[in-house]
C-alpha cells in the first residue's frame, strides 16, 4: 500500500545525497575506502545512472557491485532506513556534511554516514573518550567517581556498554557533565536494553547518541569492534580506566594510537587481571600513565575566572618558531610529520625539539609524538 509518506520518500528523499549515500553504503562488498574513491570522482546521483563500462572505468572491477548499482538493488532498503529514521526522530549525518565531526572526518576509516539522536554539535565541545572493561572493579569505579566530577565542561564519550562505559555516562549525568555514546547496534534497538533510560538522559542533557549501523540491520558481533574506532576518532584523547590484555578497550586504545591521538592508561597492581592491559600500554610506550586528572587540563575549557595569559614565545629562534607553527590546538604531532612540515634534517629537528622541551614549550609523548604545552 502506498502511503503519503512513501510517496514523499519516492519523490524527494530518493533524490537526496543522503539517500544515495545510504543506498551505496548498503551494497555488500563495497568498502568505505572504495566509496570515498567514488565520491571523489563522480556525484552519487550520476553514479547510479552509469552503465557497466562507465562504472568499470572509474575503478569498480567487481561485477556484483556494478550490477547492484545498475539495478538499484539497495534502493528499497535505503528508503526503509530513511522511513524508520523519520518515524523514530533519528537524524542522519553523511560524510561531507557541515555537521560531520571534523576529528572523525580526519580518520581514514571514518564512516560514510551515521545515525544519531541528540546534539551532534556537542562533539566539538572538549570531547574526551573514556573506555574500559565491562568487568569494572572497585578500583576502576573509584577512579571514575573521583575524576569525572573534575571534568566539568568536557563531553565524555564512551560506548554505553556494561561496566566502565555506563559508569562513566552515569557519573557524568549525575554531575551535570555532558556525555555522549557510540553504539554498536542501531538506534531503534538499544543494547543493553537496561541502558535505554541513560540514552534519553544523554540526549536531554545536550549530548548525542550515535551509530553507523543501519536501522534495517540486526546486531552482529563484529559491529562492536568496528564502533571502537569511532570512539577513538571523536576525541583528541582516549583514557583506558581498566582493561585485560585483550578486548574492546585495547582495540580502542590501539586505534587512538594509530590516529595519533593522546592515549592515557590508569596504572594498576601488576597482579590484577584488569590492570594488565593498562600496564602493557604504558610499558610499550603507547600510553601515558594517568595518575592525576590534572594531566588533562589542556583538554578542558579554561575557567573565565582564572584564565591565564597567553604565553609569549618571543624568545624562540626562527627555526623553533617554524616548528611551533606546525602545532594546531591540543592534538599531538608525530615526528615524521614535523619533519615533513619543517623541511629540516632529522638531526636538526631532533636538536630543536630537545631545546623546545627543555624550554617548557612542548612535551614529548610515547610513539615519537609531541604536543604543545
Amino acid at each position: 500500500m502506498t502511503t503519503v509518506f512513501s510517496y514523499f520518500i519516492d519523490k524527494h528523499l530518493s533524490m537526496s545525497s543522503e539517500f544515495y549515500t545510504i543506498a551505496l553504503s548498503l551494497i555488500p562488498k563495497l568498502g568505505t575506502r572504495a566509496i570515498w574513491n567514488l565520491m571523489g570522482q563522480v556525484s552519487l546521483s550520476d553514479l547510479f545512472a552509469m552503465d557497466h563500462h562507465q562504472l568499470y572505468s572509474i575503478g569498480l572491477t567487481s561485477a556484483t557491485v556494478r550490477e547492484a548499482i545498475i539495478t538499484k538493488a539497495t534502493w528499497d532498503d535505503a528508503k526503509r532506513n530513511i522511513e524508520l529514521a523519520s518515524k523514530a526522530s533519528i537524524s542522519i549525518c553523511c560524510y561531507g556534511s557541515p555537521s560531520y565531526p571534523p576529528m572523525l572526518a580526519d580518520c581514514t576509516s571514518a564512516p560514510i554516514l551515521f545515525y544519531y539522536r541528540g546534539h551532534v554539535e556537542s562533539l566539538l565541545q572538549y570531547p574526551i573518550s573514556i573506555v574500559g572493561t565491562r568487568m569494572l572493579t572497585d578500583y576502576g569505579r573509584g577512579i571514575i567517581d573521583r575524576w569525572v566530577p573534575q571534568l566539568q565542561g568536557a563531553n565524555l564519550i564512551s560506548g554505553l556498554a556494561y561496566g566502565t562505559d555506563i559508569s562513566v555516562h552515569r557519573a557524568a549525568l549525575k554531575q551535570g557533565i555532558k556525555t555522549s555514546a557510540v553504539l554498536a547496534n542501531h538506534l531503534s534497538s538499544i543494547y543493553p536494553a537496561e541502558h535505554v533510560k541513560e540514552v534519553d538522559r544523554i540526549v536531554e542533557s545536550g549530548g548525542v547518541v550515535l551509530s553507523e549501523t543501519h536501522l534495517t540491520h540486526g546486531i552482529r558481533k563484529e559491529f562492536f569492534a568496528k564502533r571502537n574506532r569511532i570512539i577513538a576518532a571523536l576525541s583528541p584523547a582516549t583514557i583506558v580506566i581498566e582493561s585485560n590484555a585483550s578486548g574492546g578497550s585495547m582495540i580502542t586504545a590501539k586505534q587512538a594510537f594509530s590516529f595519533q591521538r593522546e592515549l592515557y592508561a590508569v596504572p594498576g597492581d601488576i597482579h590484577r587481571q584488569f590492570s594488565t592491559g593498562c600496564n602493557q600500554l604504558i610499558r610499550d610506550q603507547m600510553a601515558m600513565a594517568l595518575v592525576d586528572v590534572k594531566q588533562l587540563t589542556h583538554l578542558m575549557p579554561v575557567s573565565n575566572t582564572a584564565k591565564p595569559s597567553e604565553p609569549t614565545l618571543d624568545f624562540l629562534t626562527k627555526e623553533q618558531s617554524k616548528i611551533m607553527s606546525c602545532f594546531k590546538g591540543v592534538l599531538p604531532i608525530h615526528f615524521d610529520l614535523l619533519l615533513e612540515l619543517s623541511d629540516f634534517s632529522v638531526s636538526q629537528l631532533s636538536s630543536e625539539l630537545t631545546m623546545l622541551e627543555l624550554q617548557g614549550v612542548i612535551q614529548s609523548l610515547p610513539g615519537k609524538k609531541y604536543k604543545r604545552i
